[in-house]
C-alpha cells in the first residue's frame, strides 16, 4: 500500500489514497495486544529493546541520508 501511495502523481489521487492508507495502517496498532498473548515476556522485551535501539541507530544517521537525497536535483515530471 505504501508503494502505491508513494508512486501517485496527481493531487486528487493523493487525497483519496491518504485516508485509505491511514485506514489500513491503523490496524497495525492492534497487533500489540495480540503479541502480548503470543510470546513470553523474555522474548517480547528482548525484541522490543532490539528494535528500539536499532531505530535509535538509524535515526542517528537519518539526517545525513536526507541531506544527501535533498541535494540531488529533483526531476520534474510533466
Amino acid at each position: 500500500m505504501l508503494a502505491i501511495y508513494a508512486l501517485t502523481e496527481t493531487p486528487s489521487m493523493l487525497l483519496w489514497m491518504g485516508p485509505a492508507y491511514a485506514l489500513f495502517m491503523a490496524f497495525v496498532g492492534l497487533m500489540g495486544s495480540y503479541y502480548g498473548e503470543l510470546y513470553p515476556v523474555r522474548i517480547r522485551t528482548t525484541g522490543s529493546g532490539f528494535c528500539f535501539n536499532v531505530g535509535r541507530g538509524v535515526s542517528a544517521f537519518a539526517h545525513r541520508w536526507f541531506s544527501a537525497v535533498l541535494r540531488r536535483p529533483f526531476p520534474c515530471r510533466r
